[in-house]
């Protein structure tokens, strides 16, 4: 918690902000009150502040887990969205163990080799860029879950 007055944005005219706020996209919100002078009483103010220059922001991936394990044959969709605060277009660079496979907002993937992949995938602005990557385990079989019959 914190407090701020300003006196400065006309005469008699005074701003007290209270408590602030990080959006889903990033931006910093800022809550308080505003008036022209103590006796009208005083208006809610909300301030959005947002960077000039962010990254691009990843607001959801399939599939959520980043790590997993799939059966050898197995196909997975990956995708992810994204935005930009600058509303500049962005470009999708996925890759599997260093390899360049597509550059579009989602891709399919068949696991045709046993091991230990990584997919990885990059979103970029053209000047700044964010990313994720998943660990993905290519098995002949493997145990997702087990439930004893009984305890005893």
């Amino acid at each position: 918690m914190w407090r701020r007055t300003d006196h400065n944005r006309g005469i008699g005219q005074i701003d007290e902000y209270y408590s602030v706020a990080i959006a889903n996209d990033g931006s910093i919100l800022v809550a308080g009150s505003a008036a022209l002078d103590r006796e009208r009483g005083l208006d809610g103010v909300l301030v959005k502040i947002v960077p000039d220059v962010s990254p691009p922001r990843m607001v959801s991936f399939i599939p959520v887990q980043l790590e997993f394990s799939v059966l050898q044959a197995d196909t997975v969709r990956f995708a992810v969205g994204a935005f930009d605060l600058q509303d500049d277009s962005l470009m999708f660079v996925w890759t599997v163990d260093e390899d360049s496979i597509a550059s579009d907002t989602s891709t399919t993937i068949i696991f045709d080799d046993l091991g230990d992949f990584t997919v990885n995938c990059v979103v970029s602005d053209g000047e700044l860029a964010d990313s994720v990557h998943w660990l993905v385990h290519v098995e002949e079989f493997y145990i997702d879950s087990y439930s004893p019959d009984s305890i005893a």
